[in-house]
């Protein structure tokens, strides 16, 4: 006789305390960090023409083909 198990629902998770920071960054900080990220590019490209050649590359095989390069 094959014994049947109760079902037992998984215990929800308990309540956590509330961050110490909003979780909301402003936009205004997304923005900026996103221009010092491009900032940071451009100089390590002007400093590295080798790392530049090998974005460029990698950008232009996306562009011709981005079916190939996205996982499923």
């Amino acid at each position: 006789m094959v014994k049947q198990q109760k079902h037992n629902p998984a215990k929800p998770h308990p309540p956590t305390a509330e961050p110490s920071e909003p979780l909301v960054v402003p936009l205004e900080n997304i923005a900026t960090r996103y221009l010092d990220l491009w900032q940071d590019n451009l100089r390590h490209w002007a400093t590295d023409p080798d790392a530049l050649d090998k974005w460029l590359n990698e950008t232009a095989q996306q562009i011709k083909s981005p079916d190939e390069n996205t996982p499923e």
